[in-house]
């Protein structure tokens, strides 16, 4: 597979069907979105294009809407079919929070732009008491489970997409996957 078809291609990601691990994401894909259209109208010194906050502003929205479907592929887990490119945009993003956090020049409108729309106070616009670095945490946690890529998500995976969720196989993988999230800290 060539580069640029692996920036396209979608990566089948397995969640832990229970929301707890994901709570912020909502309030998270507030936040960046909003940063975007800041971004869009500012457009300097944001330590990331205002397109890629917006991709992953919808890489946060497809994964509460994985978690928010009214009929679950499974009681132990959600598929999201992820493309690349929104992963690669949360992790620029995520780069950008962390070179904020750090005092980077190139980033000092969205440190800015995030005080001001969170807040440890309470005083937040969108996000009253969360604070840039609660938001990078919250960022961290999500990517953690959408960077697993374990031969056994592909197993289940496919399993799945072929009918046959409960073979035997099935429930291999999903004891490997459980374990990974368990290892990492997420309880599914």
């Amino acid at each position: 597979m060539t580069t640029a078809a692996a920036l396209h291609a979608d990566l089948t990601r397995v969640l832990p069907a229970g929301p707890d691990w994901a709570l912020s994401a909502r309030h998270l894909m507030e936040v960046v979105r909003t940063t975007a259209g800041i971004a869009y109208r500012v457009g300097a010194a944001f330590g990331v294009p205002a397109l890629v906050l917006d991709t992953a502003a919808d890489a946060l929205i497809a994964v509460v809407e994985a978690l928010d479907t009214e009929n679950p592929p499974a009681p132990d887990y959600r598929l999201l079919a992820l493309p690349a490119f929104r992963l690669a945009a949360l992790h620029e993003t995520r780069g950008a929070l962390h070179r904020a956090l750090a005092g980077d020049d190139g980033a000092e409108h969205l440190l800015d732009t995030l005080e001001l729309l969170t807040d440890p106070n309470g005083f937040g616009i969108l996000v009253p008491g969360l604070t840039p670095a609660g938001a990078l945490r919250d960022l961290d946690r999500i990517l953690a489970v959408l960077d697993l890529d374990l031969p056994a998500a592909r197993m289940l995976a496919a399993t799945h997409l072929a009918g046959r969720p409960h073979t035997p196989a099935a429930r291999t993988a999903l004891t490997q996957i459980a374990s990974a999230w368990r290892a990492i800290g997420i309880t599914s």
